[in-house]
């Protein structure tokens, strides 16, 4: 499924991209299973996981991300 990464600070990096405060939508295959699990744990990072669908329209399915 799609998921959606937002970054609390422009320019941080992981599972070797940069990300930004604003949403940006990746592919399933964007990331490695070890480099999404890390992804998903950093306290930096909001992870969003979508359907297709909701990719599309711009609504959320599930949202994880690390400590607040």
């Amino acid at each position: 499924m799609p998921i959606i990464i937002t970054s609390k600070q422009d320019g941080f990096r992981r599972g070797g991209q940069v990300h930004t405060r604003t949403p940006t939508p990746w592919s399933d295959d964007a990331f490695t299973a070890t480099q999404l699990e890390q992804i998903k744990a950093d306290p930096m990072l909001t992870v969003e996981i979508t359907t297709p669908a909701a990719a599309k329209s711009g609504t959320k399915a599930a949202k994880t991300g690390g400590a607040k």
